[in-house]
């Protein structure tokens, strides 16, 4: 049977160990609470990148109302940014006129924006 002094060196032996355990786990749970945090900042930065796509297409839709014959037009070209039907003359015709001296300055970087525009086709 072991004696005080020897159950109290195995305590004392333990102590260390424990110690480097907890340590250890406090690195995980560290892990974990960063990604948990970042996972929160992401989904934040996705809804406001959602929005911010939301708002586009209303004044895409807002600037083309007044210019676009139909409903199926308007939705052929919001569906379809960089596509066949913004090369229509009659179109960029009626947008020069809505835009007055800022045709070229909005369509500068509309090279760009089919990129963007489908990147985000499944968030819809």
């Amino acid at each position: 049977m072991a004696t005080g002094i020897e159950t109290a060196g195995l305590i004392l032996a333990a102590f260390p160990l424990v110690i480097g355990a907890l340590e250890h786990y406090e690195h995980g749970f560290q892990v974990i609470r960063e990604w948990m945090r970042f996972k929160g900042e992401f989904a934040a930065f996705l809804n406001a990148l959602i929005r911010q796509r939301i708002f586009f297409r209303q004044n895409v839709e807002e600037l083309l109302g007044p210019i676009v014959d139909s409903e199926y037009d308007m939705s052929v070209l919001l569906d379809n940014p960089g596509g066949e039907a913004w090369a229509d003359e009659t179109l960029n015709a009626k947008l020069r006129q809505r835009l007055p001296g800022k045709y070229e300055y909005g369509l500068s970087g509309s090279s760009k924006l089919p990129a963007v525009e489908n990147s985000g086709s499944n968030t819809r």
